[in-house]
């Protein structure tokens, strides 16, 4: 199929300067701080349902989606599952907001009677590993997640377990 001259004069070498200057765009890094405010919604055999509160500092002109996350979650070297968001989550433009973040965890075997015990130590240490994707204008990439938490156990807002 022979494109129109119009196509040929004008749409490609359009496509190839917005490609060419989108290639040269600094991107700042959203500044992502205050993760807390944990709350379990639902829990059914293996199946957890919770939130987060997470503050997250967006400088760039444009908003941006997390659709995506795959996440291992292990406490003190022990490995308690799988963390899933549950929608996706839209972060504005140039903005400092609170966002909450809904999850599903996907329990190991014999996670919940880990979590019973780590809750009544001290402290606890957290460790988050695996991969978000995200995207804007449609453009996806994923980001690899690598993050340790030290955490207190009496901080945990295990109220809804019974439910």
């Amino acid at each position: 199929m022979k494109r129109p001259f119009f196509f040929r004069l004008f749409i490609l070498p359009l496509l190839t300067a917005l490609l060419l200057g989108a290639t040269g765009c600094d991107i700042d890094e959203p500044d992502i701080s205050n993760i807390g405010g944990f709350k379990l919604k639902k829990l059914e055999g293996q199946h957890i349902e919770a939130e987060f509160s997470v503050d997250c500092d967006n400088p760039n002109g444009f908003g941006f989606k997390v659709k995506k996350a795959n996440i291992d979650v292990s406490a003190n070297d022990q490995i308690l599952g799988k963390v899933s968001l549950d929608k996706k989550l839209k972060v504005k433009r140039k903005s400092k907001n609170t966002y909450t973040v809904p999850i599903i965890i996907e329990l190991e075997d014999g996670a919940l009677f880990k979590i019973m015990q780590l809750s009544l130590s001290g402290e606890v240490t957290v460790a988050f590993k695996g991969k978000v994707r995200g995207s804007v204008c449609g453009i996806g990439k994923s980001f690899d997640v690598n993050e340790t938490k030290k955490i207190d156990a009496g901080s945990l807002n295990l109220d809804g377990l019974g439910q």
